[in-house]
């Protein structure tokens, strides 16, 4: 019947353990093994109610009825079993009672004693005068049982839980595989796919040595356990698993085929699954179990993720491949023009040649160019400026008036005296003269000075040229060069530059070496570093503008360059940018000047680098060249 109504097993176990032991009990009861406590409990209650009642007659044979009510409250309020008390004489009357006596006295006109209502008649010489009623808390308990029947309730709901939770632990640590024959559990073992089997409750009762090495587990720390407790996971993350595979017997008839599950190794690694379910059915065609299988198929998936990463790079390389393939068709199109162009500029092609020796000279001098060309245009403007100075002054001076007096003294040379003297205008001739002469004279010291300024000014042009034009061969070798010397020179081409701004330069000479360079690359070089130091410190206070220029050789026989301001310094988000090409952050740079000079840099065998703090904290700037043969004195430190 029990099997009928598909009771667990531990269950069934458990209700026969306890019919067993209430059976003991029945039968340990009927052979007076176990005491019977009911008569214990009736003898106890006649021997107190005899007590009492010799008390009770006693006090009221001296007609102390409040000592004999105060006597019944104490002994009631003492004695947990008995309820109420209450003395009842002949007439009906009431001598004293306890509280609540009349509701625990059930039946008023008891004559005889039961077990919870013992009466006592009080006698004399005379006769009876009274009765002593004494009620008793009911000797089956609170439910109305006797101790045995109470006794067995008691085992019979006690022992079923404790029986039931140790047989359910027993039968969990119980290897259902055991049964299972040897050779069916060595092929389910080489199988290549997971095997799970599951009771009805879906605990585990088997799994075979894939499954078990997949999950980093041995066998008896599965077995018993529900399968949905093992560390599965579904294989998309955003997707909340109500039910496992295993769960839905119901819905499907435990028919699953296809579902993907993830599980993580004891070591951390994840491994996925495709997982198939099938309910098994008993002889009777009830469902007793579910198998299910899990095949690995990570390697799959890696694969597959890697073949989708290889169609996302092999899409990518043919879309770059058509734009190199359009880029590339452009390209095609325009040397055909270029070659046409060419073909029809074949007779100026030595003419091209020699242009082309001469544009990697000219695009690195191109900073020098335009600092030189500045020079001469400052130069220039200063000259113009004197030119015009001159001009307003010779046409302002008063040249003309000294003729006009010359011209009244001689129209009266025969009476010079008389006229002089006599004369009203001629009297003031000699005065006039006098402060004539002395303006003409500061009239003439004046234009000297703009003269002598603008000679000056014709020899720094004249310098300026020169330096360029030594500045212009072509084909020049290397040389022993004078770092020292050339830094002068270098700042001689930004002169104006500096003056206007009021920089203020310094070089510290510790180098006695010579370098072997070439001349021109090294100008270049040195008057772009001076020349964009002298545009960062421009927004300073001005007599915050510093410039400093170090050199310094060092162990592996280089001489380094050191070109340091306070400027505006450089941000450490373009740093790594600042020598390529094209690259500038002044409003009106072009951006080779850095490039161009670091390449310069690199060809004559060294190096240019740039270190700044960030901005507002200066830049530092270092060309480190080869030296050569030792110089004969070293140069001083230089202010300008």
């Amino acid at each position: 019947m029990l099997k009928k109504l598909n009771i667990a097993p531990a269950t069934r176990l458990s209700l026969g353990l306890v019919f067993m032991t209430g059976t003991v009990l029945m039968t340990a009861d009927l052979l007076g093994l176990i005491p019977n406590t009911t008569d214990a409990a009736i003898s106890a209650r006649i021997h107190t109610s005899e007590s009492v009642a010799y008390y009770v007659a006693d006090v009221m044979s001296r007609q102390d009825t409040e000592r004999a009510q105060q006597f019944a409250e104490n002994i009631v309020e003492r004695n947990e079993d008995l309820l109420s008390m209450a003395l009842r004489l002949e007439n009906g009357t009431t001598a004293f009672q306890t509280t609540d006596h009349d509701e625990h006295w059930q039946n008023q006109s008891l004559d005889k004693s039961t077990p919870n209502q013992i009466v006592l008649p009080l006698n004399n010489s005379e006769g009876a005068w009274g009765r002593l009623e004494l009620a008793y808390m009911p000797l089956g308990g609170s439910w109305g049982l006797s101790s045995v029947a109470g006794l067995l309730l008691f085992t019979s709901v006690g022992t079923f839980g404790v029986y039931r939770l140790y047989l359910r632990r027993v039968l969990n640590q119980l290897d259902p595989s055991s049964v299972i024959p040897k050779r069916v559990k060595a092929v389910l073992d080489t199988m290549s796919e997971g095997v799970l089997v599951m009771d009805g409750n879906r605990q585990i009762v088997l799994a075979n040595d894939p499954l078990l090495d997949a999950l980093g587990m041995p066998l008896d720390r599965v077995l018993g356990k529900k399968a949905k407790t093992l560390p599965w996971k579904p294989f998309n993350p955003t997707t909340e698993q109500t039910t496992w595979p295993w769960e839905r017997e119901d819905e499907s008839d435990g028919q699953v085929h296809g579902e993907v599950l993830t599980v993580t190794h004891a070591d951390g690694r994840s491994r996925i699954y495709v997982v198939n379910t099938a309910t098994i059915h008993g002889a009777d065609g009830r469902a007793r179990g579910m198998l299910a299988t899990f095949d690995d198929i990570t390697g799959i998936e890696e694969k597959n993720v890697e073949l989708q990463q290889m169609l996302q790079a092999l899409e990518a390389s043919q879309k770059e491949v058509a734009n190199q393939n359009e880029q590339l068709a452009h390209q095609t199109e325009k040397l055909k023009e270029e070659v046409s162009e060419r073909k029809r500029a074949q007779q100026e092609s030595e003419q091209l040649n020699q242009q082309l020796q001469r544009a990697s000279h000219q695009a690195g001098m191109a900073e020098v160019a335009t600092n030189v060309l500045h020079n001469v245009g400052n130069v220039l403007a200063a000259a113009n400026s004197s030119l015009h100075l001159i001009g307003d002054k010779l046409a302002q001076s008063r040249i003309p008036q000294l003729s006009k007096a010359i011209s009244m003294v001689a129209d009266h040379k025969n009476e010079l005296g008389r006229f002089l003297e006599q004369d009203e205008k001629g009297k003031l001739i000699p005065d006039y003269l006098i402060d004539l002469t002395e303006y003409l004279s500061h009239e003439q010291q004046s234009i000297l000075d703009e003269l002598k300024s603008l000679d000056q000014s014709m020899d720094h042009i004249k310098d300026v040229v020169h330096m360029q034009q030594t500045l212009a061969k072509i084909g020049e070798f290397s040389q022993d060069i004078d770092p020292d010397t050339m830094i002068k020179e270098s700042l001689q081409l930004v002169r104006s530059k500096i003056e206007q701004y009021t920089i203020d330069v310094s070089i510290d000479n510790r180098f006695d070496q010579t370098l072997c360079t070439e001349r021109h690359r090294l100008q270049q070089i040195l008057v772009n570093l001076i020349s964009n130091a002298a545009d960062a410190v421009m927004n300073n206070e001005p007599d915050e503008r510093r410039i400093r220029i170090r050199i310094d050789p060092t162990p592996e026989q280089m001489c380094r360059i050191v070109v340091e301001d306070n400027g505006i310094g450089i941000p450490k988000d373009t740093m790594p940018q600042l020598f390529k090409h094209g690259f500038t952050t002044k409003e009106d740079g072009h951006g080779f000047g850095l490039h161009s000079a670091a390449n310069a840099a690199k060809e004559m065998g060294g190096s240019l680098t740039a270190q700044s703090e960030g901005t507002g904290q200066g830049a530092r700037f270092t060309l480190e060249l080869p030296s050569t043969s030792v110089r004969e004195e070293k140069s001083d430190v230089l202010h300008i």
